[in-house]
């Protein structure tokens, strides 16, 4: 849909974010992000101030997030006959990864649109919009 020009605008909510505008969100974020830089579509999250973590700053990764539990991993879930089930279709000593986040970059975004307004996903974006809330940032 972005190829084709039907997409205007990206617009998301976040579940954390860093002093630095860097977000950790749910896995497929960084995708729709990526997606919409290629196609110069403007890429908007939209957050309360409370998912805003002001001690987080740069360099996230992918250990800042949180992992499912190795059943999520392993098998589905299913009902039949008001009986819930787990059927496992990979063997427990298969080595994996599945997170339920990811970090999607503040490079990627266009702004954050929060209660207070909106401004640019960048420390100095934050701290103007958040002056009593934001460590201290040269605004000069």
């Amino acid at each position: 849909m972005m190829q084709n020009g039907l997409v205007d605008m990206c617009m998301i909510s976040a579940d954390l974010m860093s002093a630095e505008g860097d977000v950790i969100n749910n896995v497929g974020t960084y995708v729709k992000a990526l997606a919409a830089k290629d196609n110069n579509i403007p890429f908007y999250i939209a957050l309360p101030s409370s998912s805003i973590d002001w001690k987080l700053h740069a360099n996230l990764s992918v250990e800042n997030t949180t992992e499912r539990d190795k059943p999520d991993r392993l098998g589905i879930k299913h009902h039949i006959k008001n009986s819930a089930n787990q059927s496992n279709i990979i063997t427990a000593d298969l080595l994996t990864d599945n997170f339920y986040s990811e970090v999607t970059p503040s490079g990627l975004i266009t702004g954050l649109i929060t209660e207070k307004g909106y401004t640019s996903a960048s420390a100095h974006g934050l701290a103007a919009l958040f002056p009593n809330l934001a460590p201290f940032v040269s605004l000069g």
